[in-house]
């Protein structure tokens, strides 16, 4: 689990912070909610299905960098054996700092239930994913 957290933390600590948020005030929960949940359905369907494409097409420029298909393979491998097929998963809470947004939710596994902290961000007036953990 150590090399899973290690792994995103390069992906998301390399972000050069470049980017403009979309959203310069604190955004509501219901309006982080809008937006980052249909990411996160589509990072659970692209883990259970092992889309990497399907999941890459919401990637900053970095992230898509950092985190090639090698690294999605290994990652979804050590989460799997942790926590086996991702059922679903429940906002919990967000916080805006500078550029970035921090999500974080409950996903539940067959196996067991764990964390997910997505950082979002805006490139070229996209949302996109700069940063993923899985705890």
């Amino acid at each position: 689990m150590r090399n899973i957290l290690a792994l995103l933390a390069v992906c998301c600590f390399t972000f050069t912070g470049s980017a403009s948020f979309a959203m310069p005030v604190a955004p509501s929960e219901m309006e982080v909610k809008k937006i980052a949940d249909p990411i996160i359905k589509n990072v659970l369907e692209s883990f259970n299905s092992n889309n990497y494409t399907k999941m890459a097409v919401h990637f900053g420029e970095i992230m898509y960098r950092t985190f090639p298909q090698a690294k999605f393979d290994s990652m979804r491998k050590a989460v799997f054996e942790l926590s086996g097929q991702i059922k679903s998963a429940d906002f919990v809470a967000s916080i805006t700092q500078a550029d970035n947004t921090v999500i974080v939710y409950k996903a539940h596994g067959e196996k067991t239930d764990l964390f997910i902290r997505l950082v979002l961000s805006t490139e070229k007036d996209k949302v996109m994913i700069v940063g993923l953990w899985f705890d």
